[in-house]
Order: structure tokens, then C-alpha cells, then sequence
């Protein structure tokens, strides 16, 4: 198994961000832009260049990895992103199975954008830390599965092209409603209705989990600022998990665990007891 250091772990997740961001630009400019034919070929090039990237990386650290199921458990994600869904629409539809527009098989290449989730969720960071609070990531999956279905039912039952679509379903998930765009037909007022009631209960989770972030980060700076000795914070803080007194089994883990890697960086600064209390410290949150 091979172990990057922090700083190639940042370029690596960088690398990777950038590329998953390209891909998702080039999806939009092809979605919503007039291109012409060479254009059309230079993008769609590039972006199966930065799929065969995210494959050869995927098969590379999958080859490494000493326990092949729980790497796939712990990237499901980043093998979902690499799974070409678009050349199967596209083969049945040349089967003459059934017919899809070619702008709602570019849509289907969005699904390679969710390799951003996975390496906010590998990065451990703040935003990774804000999306497990009140378990709000599956809240946003769902919202943008909601996003991307009432897209496509409104560039069907409108007319509309699936630029306008998009930019609708998300003005009205979010109850901006400009107005300016309005569904005309039955079935496309009914889509409508769905998408506006659940942007209001989207927008009402999204302000208590922010309230919930912010208290318990709040909690979390007081704890640490207790007059006690550095590390038997740490070990309150197992009790505290086990105990359930003030957060979730995971979200201490993580909390403990990142103070421990902060700690780390002045390694030259820690004594030989400290270091042994960091690995006791460790064994247990690994026992349980």
C-alpha cells in the first residue's frame, strides 16, 4: 500500500477537483451553446480524456489497495463517476430500443462531476464535516436527483431546451421564482407544485443544519478550551462518544482524529509520552 504525504495528498485532490470541474463546465457549455462540428469534437475529446484519467486512477488505486471490498465500499462513489451510462443510452438507442435526444445523453455525463464528492469526503474537511451534520449530503443528493428529473420532465412537457429547464428547476427549488418562465401545460404545473414543496423543505434543512454546525462547532472550541491537560481532552472526549454527551460517535472520531493529525505536524515538539498517549488514543476510537 502506498502512502502519500499530506502535501501530494492536496495536489492529488486538486488535480482531481480541477479535472471533475473542467468536465462539468464542458457538459454546461455543450448543453446550453450552439457549437459548431470541430468545436463539438475538441470538447468531447477532452472530457473522454479526463473520464480515461479518473479509470486509469480508479483501477490503479483499487490494484493497490490490500483489502479490494472495502475499497470498493469506500469509493463506491468514484466508481459510479466512471461508470460510462451514456454509451449504454446511446447503443440501445442505435439498437432502435428507444429513442433519446442527444442533449439528455450529455446530461446522463454529469455523473462523472460526483468524483467532487468523494474527494471532499476523503479530505476530511470543514465542508466534508458540514454535509455529515444532520446527514444534509443525502438531503443535497436527493435535491439534485429532484433538479436533474424535473429538468428533463419540463424540457418534455414545455418544449423547452434543457438549458432554460435546468435553470428553472433550480430557480424553483431554491423559491427564487423569477417568473419570467412559467409552465403552460397540466403535467408540467404538477411537476411544478412537486419541486416548489420540496424546495421548502430543502431551504428548512439546509438553515437547521447550518444552526447545527455552527453550535456544535461552537461546543467543540469551548471543549477544547477547558484548562486540562492537552491529551486528557482527548481521552474525555472517548468517554464522551461512548456516552453519546455531546455528538455522534462519528463526528467525534473525526474531531479527535484531526486534532491528533494538527498535533502531529509539530511531531519534533512532542514528548514520547504524548506520543504513546495519541496511540492509546487511537486504539481505542479503532477498537470501537
Amino acid at each position: 500500500m502506498i502512502v502519500m504525504t499530506r502535501k501530494k495528498r492536496i495536489i492529488y485532490n486538486i488535480t482531481m477537483a480541477f479535472l471533475s470541474l473542467a468536465i462539468a463546465t464542458i457538459l454546461i457549455v455543450q448543453l446550453t451553446l450552439k457549437l459548431g462540428y470541430n468545436s463539438e469534437i475538441i470538447l468531447t475529446n477532452i472530457a473522454y480524456t479526463i473520464w480515461a484519467i479518473f479509470v486509469i486512477d480508479f483501477v490503479i488505486r483499487f490494484f493497490i489497495s490490500t483489502d479490494k471490498k472495502i475499497f470498493i465500499k469506500n469509493n463506491i462513489i468514484d466508481l459510479i463517476s466512471i461508470i460510462p451510462f451514456h454509451t449504454f443510452f446511446i447503443l440501445l438507442s442505435n439498437l432502435g430500443v428507444f429513442h433519446l435526444d442527444s442533449k439528455y445523453i450529455i446530461l446522463l455525463k454529469l455523473v462523472m462531476v460526483l468524483r467532487i464528492v468523494a474527494i471532499v469526503k476523503r479530505s476530511n474537511s470543514n465542508f466534508y464535516r458540514f454535509m455529515r451534520t444532520n446527514n444534509f449530503s443525502y438531503t443535497l443528493f436527493i435535491a439534485l436527483i429532484i433538479i436533474f428529473l424535473s429538468s428533463i420532465a419540463m424540457s418534455y412537457f414545455e418544449k423547452w431546451n434543457i438549458g432554460d429547464s435546468l435553470w428553472w428547476s433550480i430557480v424553483t427549488v431554491t423559491t427564487v421564482g423569477y417568473g419570467y418562465i412559467c409552465p403552460k401545460t397540466f403535467s408540467g404545473r404538477i411537476v411544478a407544485s412537486i419541486l416548489m414543496i420540496f424546495g421548502i423543505g430543502f431551504i428548512g434543512s439546509l438553515t437547521s443544519t447550518l444552526s447545527t454546525y455552527f453550535i456544535k462547532k461552537e461546543n467543540i472550541r469551548h471543549h477544547h478550551h477547558k484548562k486540562k491537560n492537552n491529551y486528557s481532552i482527548l481521552e474525555d472526549s472517548i468517554k464522551d462518544v461512548f456516552i453519546g454527551a455531546r455528538f455522534s460517535k462519528d463526528e467525534y472520531k473525526d474531531m479527535v482524529i484531526l486534532d491528533i493529525v494538527n498535533r502531529l505536524e509539530n511531531f519534533d515538539d512532542l514528548s514520547k509520552d504524548e506520543i504513546s498517549t495519541m496511540c492509546n488514543v487511537l486504539n481505542s476510537l479503532k477498537d470501537n
